[in-house]
């Protein structure tokens, strides 16, 4: 129920399990298969047009969600200065509701070689090929064209680490390299320069370029997102269209970080960036209507562009401090400034809050037995969401060799609340529980973990 009383229809059961297996193989190779699935019931409802009626109805949109995933990973030491690192993911994912329904597969492959020519310089390099393919069913209100579609991307990547000034100062210049269905050929270079003048200090600079290449929903979304004549027929919708034509998003990054640490009891981190946005999606002017006659109803379309550019800056702050062996505490402060374009589709500033906190506390009550405690805030997100204030207590043992038992008591400041801003779909609220949870690890996992 929300604050008025009404239903929220945002309730959710979801059953899983999974199993991890890790195997040393030899001196040189380790082995480690990971595998999960799940399978659960979503209530919710959908704005939901019709071809005859311009009013929207709230329809039940309650449906089944499962899926499950596969993991493979093969490391391989051939000296001290050569290893590769082979990994092979899957992953499938099934949505199922009256008016939204999604069947997606995901399948990835990644290879990673790092040789060491001398201490001083080691180069990375690898690469990756990523298959997926989707069905979306088809509604009047929201259609995917083609329903059905899969996509490849390849990429590589160099990484060189030189040391400059042995124990002082380091050089990490490297880039990714991809080759998408959308937008073909890109590059992603970033540098990124590290000082340690003394074992308590470091100073770090990084500059990198990145990409947002468009998908699916911005090249084939059809999406009617509202009635916009009061006294129909005909009904005319206002219909959000992707276009083909989009290019990427690109990213101009600027970092500068500084660490400062004392005796493995403190330290303290604090981080300045600049991030330069250009191409930034965003929706167009209305265009030309365009008339079904039969049913007989009218579309006002919008489209995708690339609008244009924006900025972020801001500061990161993370203290932490273990007064006692057994107990740390940690707190952090992230500050968010920019401007984006009027129109732009997601903008960065207006939808995200200009001040999130966090802090964290760890106590070993026993060699057994830990308590942690986490206090979360986020400014206000105008007109939109309130204040956020938000607070997570847990309870561990570890007192059956191999076994962890937890409780966790999740936002307790409040029966219910909203953390994110709703975008295609509605936003529920995330409401007050508890969580049990029970970890078994056999072998080295466990003797890792054992008190």
């Amino acid at each position: 129920m929300n604050a008025a009383g009404a239903p929220n229809y945002d309730s959710w059961s979801i059953t899983q399990g999974g199993a991890r297996f890790d195997w040393t193989l030899s001196q040189k190779d380790t082995l480690t298969f990971d595998g999960e699935g799940y399978s659960g019931r979503i209530r919710d409802v959908a704005a939901v047009f019709t071809p005859t009626s311009a009013v929207a109805t709230q329809e039940d949109d309650s449906g089944v969600v499962k899926g499950g995933h596969l993991l493979g990973r093969w490391k391989h030491s051939f000296n001290d200065r050569s290893n590769t690192d082979l990994l092979v993911y899957c992953d499938w994912t099934d949505r199922i509701s009256p008016n939204t329904t999604e069947y997606r597969n995901t399948c990835d492959a990644e290879f990673q070689h790092r040789y060491s020519f001398s201490p001083r310089h080691t180069l990375t390099w690898g690469g990756s090929i990523l298959t997926t393919g989707d069905t979306w069913g088809e509604m009047f209100t929201l259609r995917i064209v083609p329903s059905y579609i899969r996509n490849t991307t390849f990429s590589a990547f160099l990484q060189y680490d030189v040391m400059l000034v042995t124990d002082k100062l380091r050089l990490i210049p490297g880039s990714k390299f991809e080759r998408d269905p959308y937008t073909g050929f890109a590059y992603q270079p970033q540098i990124r320069a590290v000082w340690t003048p003394n074992k308590q200090n470091t100073l770090w600079l990084a500059v990198s370029h990145a990409v947002r290449t468009p998908n699916r929903i911005d090249e084939g979304v059809l999406y009617r997102i509202a009635q916009i004549n009061s006294f129909p027929p005909p009904p005319e919708f206002l219909l959000y269209s992707g276009d083909s034509s989009v290019k990427s998003e690109n990213l101009h990054a600027y970092e500068i970080g500084y660490r400062y640490e004392w005796k493995e009891k403190f330290s303290l981190d604090a981080t300045a960036y600049y991030n330069s946005y250009f191409g930034l999606l965003g929706i167009s002017s209305p265009g030309a209507p365009i008339v079904s006659p039969s049913p007989f109803f009218i579309d006002i379309p919008v489209y995708a562009f690339n609008q244009g550019d924006g900025q972020t800056h801001g500061l990161e702050l993370f203290a932490k401090y273990t007064p006692v062996r057994r107990w740390t505490v940690s707190a952090g402060i992230t500050e968010l400034r920019g401007t984006s374009p009027a129109g732009t589709g997601f903008p960065a500033v207006t939808d995200n809050p200009l001040h999130e906190v966090v802090a964290r506390s760890k106590l070993d009550l026993t060699q057994s037995v830990n308590l942690d405690a986490s206090y979360f805030y986020n400014d206000a997100i105008s007109l939109q969401i309130p204040t956020l204030n938000r607070v997570d207590i847990g309870l561990s043992t570890k007192a059956i060799h191999g076994f962890t038992f937890s409780v966790w008591g999740k936002n307790l400041q409040q029966a219910r609340h909203q953390e994110a801003i709703p975008q295609t779909f509605l936003a529920g609220e995330i409401r007050r529980s508890v969580v049990f949870k029970m970890i078994w690890e056999s072998g080295e996992g466990a003797k890792k973990t054992a008190p």
